[in-house]
């Protein structure tokens, strides 16, 4: 009896161990990864901001260059130093980004103008299926998903996606939109397909948009007139002759 206590005893420690272990791993990637890049990247900008240590400057960034070639800090770092808009995004992940914006372009002129442009476009959603950006990938699997029940009329594919997506970002704004067409496991009958429901939406808040830009101008339109009118005070319709 004593032996077994002292063997789950035994396993439970190698286990929490295991778990500490895991733990220190995952802090000592994101030091490396996060922590100290970020101080570089911090330090380039003050000292090229405030000090104006060209030296300092360069030294920095040599550092991020050749420690941390693929960190978004070194990125960064470039971006700054060039006069350019910072993104903290890594090489690769702009190249992903524009690579989605590539296949929507083709998605967008549909398969009439390019007879193989569906399959093409999902070729290169599914290479974007591994990128660590979190929002890039919901809306690789909603678009997935909705190419595949829309355009191409295949519920199994498209349920595969629906639900990796619905599973891992359940709260993300394309779980939200791909609800509209598959709540509940289960896909919904609609009357109209979301894309033109979104459509006539952005028409109605422009024609709401532009009535209210109407009736600024009509205003505007009338006080224009008013100031152009002569002050008349109302003495002068009150002017009786007091002998009278």
């Amino acid at each position: 009896m004593y032996a077994e206590e002292t063997e789950v005893e035994e396993s439970i420690d190698i286990d929490s161990i295991k778990a500490s272990l895991a733990l220190l791993q995952r802090d000592l990637e994101l030091y490396n990864t996060e922590f100290v890049p970020r101080s570089y990247f911090m330090r380039l900008v003050v000292n090229s901001t405030f000090l104006n240590d060209d030296d300092e400057v360069q030294k920095l960034k040599d550092l991020l260059v050749y420690e941390f070639p693929d960190n978004r800090y070194t990125e960064a770092a470039r971006e700054f130093l060039a006069g350019e808009s910072v993104t903290f995004m890594t090489v690769m992940e702009k190249y992903q980004l524009s690579r989605f914006e590539h296949a929507m372009g083709f998605h967008t002129l549909g398969s009439e103008a390019f007879g193989d442009s569906l399959n093409y476009v999902i070729g290169v959603l599914e290479s974007l299926l591994d990128t660590e950006i979190a929002d890039l990938r919901d809306r690789v699997l909603y678009t997935l998903g909705f190419i595949h029940y829309f355009d191409m009329g295949d519920t199994l594919t498209a349920r595969v996606y629906l639900e990796e997506l619905m599973e891992s970002s359940p709260t993300s704004d394309y779980a939200v939109f791909a609800k509209r067409f598959f709540d509940d496991n289960q896909f919904v009958q609609l009357g109209r397909l979301p894309s033109i429901v979104e459509e006539e939406l952005a028409q109605a808040a422009l024609e709401a948009e532009e009535e209210v830009e109407e009736e600024i101008e009509l205003h505007d339109e009338v006080e224009e007139v008013d100031d152009e009118l002569p002050d008349i005070e109302i003495e002068d319709y009150l002017d009786f002759d007091d002998d009278e």
